[in-house]
């Protein structure tokens, strides 16, 4: 009897925990690599959210009868930087899940020095990246509100020569600025104004701090910053137009059109971009009509930018080739203050004027996954004019109208690049390739038409000796009509254990003399300075390393690193006086004669939690400068602090940001008549702000926000010792404005694709 009893209570069990097993319902969530995402929230709920599940350790979600839901049961799938997917739950069923990267992430890959696209966790150097979403949801106007507080980097802007930029406190001329990887040309005084840039056409900015010479060659001592342009949606055609306004005086209008199928892309933009002027004694909002007074003078001169472009591409299998061409005319607009005389008052202003030509065809194809080439073939002309004339203040005409200008400056670039990538063997990867260059400049103050050719043969290789391991050692040797290059060989180790990656590296960079330190010829009754041909390539050698940390789960994700580094320059070029005279100016010219360090350390942490991102950073960056081995700025320290906070709302659609860096003290030694002035700049804080919102399912983008909350225009420094007592100051920004920014887009998908 009681074994009767006991077979039938285990039947009865077995019976429901069978009917309960065949009625279970199973997921199976995985990402694009088919990895299983562990810990992905299950919810529940239009508009409360509730959580009924959670993924296990192999990103399987199983629903039984148990759980007591009616089904079909409607959920939503969330997990930190994903897209979120919404789905429908059949009784018994079951189906494997794809979550891809969320668009906020899709950006978060690299190319600069990398063999094909890559993760930058993976990647063996290490690289910033700003996305296109960071960048809209700023509220930029141009580069340095994009720049202007991320780390080891400080943005330097000169009332005429535009915004330059210094890593790791090395200067403008030791950056290399690419564009799709191909070099930006036209520096004035060793900047590139990359305030020129359109920054609505941005995709996303890598920024690769140390020597890349092997990679890219001359000017990549500090750094790469590589910017990526927007590519069209296949199988789509969409137009924005985009309005800008500032209280400071900007008013810029962009406008960009494209269409696509599934082999051919077209690209259309144009934009203009107005600066009023501004001085500190301006009112937060400013009255646009013209003046003929003492405020005319402005110490951040007007300026107007005009650009366009056009961009194609077509591709068929493995083959894809890109044509992009752009077009670019400025005139900056330097007033002087009013001279009164006896026919009225008059004015000696100068305008600088810049057109810009960038022609480039991009490549790519490969055989196989296995191998992979890529290349391009780019054109660059850049002019520069300065023009000098009398304005009657009056009716505001030229009295002395040059045509033709004071002095002029031409720079004409043909260059090209070509590698090969491939898998040599199961655990290593190799690049060859080949770059050269053909490069002319002329001008007024350019002694001659001197033209300067270069190529070089480079190779990298990548040896993943374990899973955890890579290495990569890379040489460059190049080719220079008109100086030897040295060797430049780099070697790079990176180790991955679990969510902790170390890397180290070493690399050897040179900068080359431009055409204005060897063939200068300006001499007038102020001026005696000549260029040097004689002159050698600046040489340099880095040290870096580094650790990071990077943990993701559904909801949080955390991020930590550490960074060291140390660049020793020798053979720095500078203009020094070469003797005297008593008949006129005293003779300068270029020569090698410095030796330049910098050396410092960085910590940034980054944490997200829900809809909230916050990020803190410091660097202590010191820099120490001698002169033919005679120390004349002894080794000093600057602190730089980094913040920002993130918040955005997907439902309401919804973004708030908060950017906040302080720059420490700075010492600063200035060398005159044999004597050493001793200054201490002080520390500033530049605070910004912007929250954006989109209607319309995303059809219209409006952003207000504040620049330079705390009204910082000027930094002042301080004699020390027995200097004690003077002082000095240096323009550092306009002040405190507000900014008003509206994007409308009309997007279609095509019905068929091609």
């Amino acid at each position: 009897m009681i074994r009767y009893w006991f077979h039938s209570v285990l039947l009865i069990v077995l019976a429901l925990w069978g009917q309960d097993f065949l009625a279970q319902s199973k997921l199976h969530v995985t990402d694009d690599s088919g990895e299983p995402l562990i810990g992905v929230f299950v919810q529940t709920g239009e508009l409360k959210k509730t959580l009924i599940k959670v993924s296990d350790q192999e990103g399987n979600i199983l629903f039984t009868e148990s759980d007591g839901f009616s089904y079909p049961l409607s959920i939503e799938l969330f997990y930190l930087g994903m897209e979120t997917v919404n789905l429908s739950v059949e009784k018994g069923g079951e189906k494997t899940v794809l979550l891809l990267p969320s668009t906020s992430t899709l950006s978060q890959v690299v190319v600069t020095g990398e063999y094909s696209v890559s993760n930058p966790e993976k990647a063996v150097s290490r690289v910033d990246i700003i996305t296109a979403e960071e960048i809209a949801n700023i509220g930029a106007a141009d580069i340095a509100d994009i720049l202007q507080h991320k780390a080891d980097i400080r943005i330097q802007q000169d009332g005429l020569i535009g915004t330059g930029i210094s890593i790791q406190g090395l200067n403008d001329r030791d950056v290399k600025v690419l564009i799709n990887e191909v070099p930006m040309v036209g520096r004035v005084d060793g900047k590139l104004d990359l305030s020129q840039l359109d920054v609505t056409d941005i995709e996303r900015i890598e920024i690769v701090k140390g020597p890349m010479a092997a990679s890219y060659g001359s000017d990549a001592i500090a750094g790469v910053i590589n910017i990526i342009t927007k590519k069209p949606v296949g199988g789509s055609s969409a137009a924005s137009l985009r309005g800008y306004y500032s209280s400071e005086g900007e008013y810029d209008t962009q406008v960009r059109a494209e269409t696509s199928t599934s082999r051919y892309s077209l690209v259309a933009r144009a934009g203009r971009r107005f600066f009023d002027g501004w001085s500190s004694g301006d009112p937060v909002f400013k009255d646009p009509k013209p003046i003929a007074d003492e405020r005319r003078s402005r110490q951040w001169n007007p300026k107007e930018t005009l650009q366009g472009g056009l961009s194609q591409s077509w591709n068929k299998g493995t083959f894809q080739i890109t044509h992009r061409f752009d077009l670019l005319t400025d005139k900056l607009k330097d007033r002087g203050v009013p001279i009164y005389t006896l026919n009225g008052p008059i004015a000696l202003d100068q305008e600088f004027s810049t057109r810009r030509i960038d022609n480039s065809i991009d490549f790519k194809h490969g055989k196989s996954e296995r191998i992979k080439f890529r290349g391009y073939v780019a054109y660059n002309d850049f002019l520069r004019i300065r023009d000098e004339f009398v304005t009657d203040l009056s009716n505001l005409l030229r009295v002395n109208p040059e045509q033709d200008g004071v002095d002029s400056t031409t720079y004409q670039s043909l260059s090209g690049r070509y590698t090969a990538a491939f898998e040599a063997k199961e655990k290593w990867d190799m690049q060859l390739g080949v770059d050269g260059s053909m490069e002319r400049s002329s001008g007024d103050r350019i002694a001659g038409d001197p033209d300067m050719k270069a190529g070089a043969f480079f190779a990298s290789a990548e040896w993943n000796p374990y899973a955890w391991m890579t290495v990569k050692p890379s040489v460059r040797w190049g080719y220079n009509s008109l100086f030897t290059l040295q060797p430049a060989p780099s070697i790079a180790l990176r180790i991955r254990k679990d969510a902790i990656s170390y890397r180290l590296s070493y690399g050897r960079g040179f900068r080359a003399p431009d055409f204005k330190e060897l063939f200068l010829a300006f001499f007038d009754s102020n001026h005696n300075v000549f260029g040097n041909t004689e002159l050698t390539p600046e040489q340099s050698n880095n040290y870096a390393a580094s650790a990071s940390y990077s943990k993701s789960s559904a909801r949080h994700r955390i991020k930590w690193e550490a960074a060291l580094f140390l660049n020793d320059l020798k053979d720095r070029i500078e203009l020094v006086q070469v003797g005297g005279s008593q008949t006129g100016p005293a003779p300068f010219t270029y020569l090698n004669v410095d030796e330049v360090r910098s050396q410092g350390l960085r910590l940034d942490g980054e944490y997200e939690w829900r809809n909230f991102r916050y990020h803190l950073g410091y660097g202590l960056t010191g820099f120490q400068q001698s002169d033919q081995g005679v120390e004349i700025i002894p080794l000093n320290y600057f602190g730089q602090w980094n913040a920002s906070l993130s918040y955005s709302e997907p439902e309401s659609k919804v973004n708030v940001e908060m950017y906040a860096s302080r720059t420490g003290i700075r010492k600063i030694l200035i060398v005159e008549e044999e004597q050493t002035r001793s200054f201490e700049q002080e520390a500033y804080t530049m605070l910004d702000f912007s929250m954006g919102r989109r209607f319309f399912e995303n059809r219209i983008d409006l952003r207000i926000g504040a620049r330079n909350i705390l009204d910082v225009k000027s930094i002042n420094a301080a004699g020390t010792g027995t200097h004690e007592g003077s002082s000095a100051s240096s323009l550092l920004a306009t002040g405190r404005n507000y900014f008003l920014s509206c994007t409308y887009t009309l997007s279609k998908k095509k019905a068929h694709v091609e």
